[in-house]
């Protein structure tokens, strides 16, 4: 039997106690006691802490909880607006692992050197907070296309270079050997070929070179009638050409001047007409 007091321990006597001081409802009984102001004594929180040692320690759990928190979040970086600076972003991109100097990059090439690209991309990629293996893929995938668009120039001069030969057939070595010294004697460096090339492709400029050297009479036309190539003109056809440039004033009055191509045209025209008179 109990005294009469409702004496007991832990939530289950306080619930007891605050049951029977006000009913259903009322505050526990240590509300009552404890002279808190209206506003707190309403509080339905506390009306469902059955006494004061309850309320230490879910006071004491909560406070531990938010240190938890606290820490977690110390460990946090708040991201910044996507138009923020710089300077709001270097401490995300620094947290994220961005190395700490540009150099600090390891960029693949084909050859394994540095390069102007290489080297002007490492400070672009440290400004944008690209991580190690970001900017090393990124340099990867650049490689990969480079290579595809050189082989595949590669691949398409010699197609083109086949095709001529086709075309040509036997004058196709004379005028190449041809277009090479003319190549040579305008004292033209290698890139300049290169440059060409990549721009006009390389049927297109050896045709053009052949071509210059048929009009500066490094390439004399081939015994027969067969017009040959890039716009020759047939033993047969000399004598009629020649004649229509001389009735062309413009050209009349180049050759006059002593126009090195139109002087050479005329020679080449005048000695094709004397062969094809002959053969006849």
């Amino acid at each position: 039997m109990t005294d009469g007091t409702g004496a007991g321990g832990g939530e289950g006597g306080g619930a007891a106690a605050g049951g029977g001081a006000g009913g259903e409802g009322a505050p526990p009984a240590w509300m009552a006691q404890s002279g808190l102001p209206a506003d707190l004594m309403s509080d339905a929180n506390l009306m469902r802490t059955p006494d004061v040692p309850t309320l230490a320690r879910r006071f004491i759990e909560s406070n531990s909880k938010i240190g938890d928190l606290g820490r977690e979040m110390e460990g946090r970086l708040a991201v910044p607006a996507v138009d923020a600076g710089p300077e709001a972003w270097a401490p995300v991109f620094d947290k994220l692992g961005r190395p700490k100097d540009p150099t600090a990059y390891e960029l693949p090439t084909p050859d394994g050197k540095d390069t102007a690209m290489t080297s002007a991309f490492r400070p672009i990629a440290h400004q944008l907070g690209l991580l190690p293996a970001q900017a090393k893929g990124i340099a990867e995938f650049y490689n990969t296309q480079m290579q595809g668009a050189q082989d595949a120039h590669y691949q398409k001069g010699n197609d083109e270079i086949a095709a001529l030969k086709a075309e040509m057939g036997a004058r196709y070595e004379p005028a190449k050997e041809a277009a090479k010294r003319v190549y040579e004697k305008l004292g033209l460096p290698p890139e300049f070929a290169d440059e060409l090339d990549n721009k006009v492709g390389s049927g297109a400029l050896l045709k053009g070179f052949m071509q210059l050297a048929r009009q500066t009479g490094e390439l004399q036309m081939v015994d027969g009638d067969d017009p040959g190539a890039f716009g020759g003109v047939a033993d047969k056809d000399a004598d009629a050409t020649l004649e229509a440039r001389m009735a062309d004033k413009a050209w009349r009055e180049k050759y006059l001047a002593g126009d090195t191509a139109t002087v050479n045209e005329y020679k080449r025209l005048l000695g094709q007409a004397q062969k094809h008179a002959q053969k006849g």
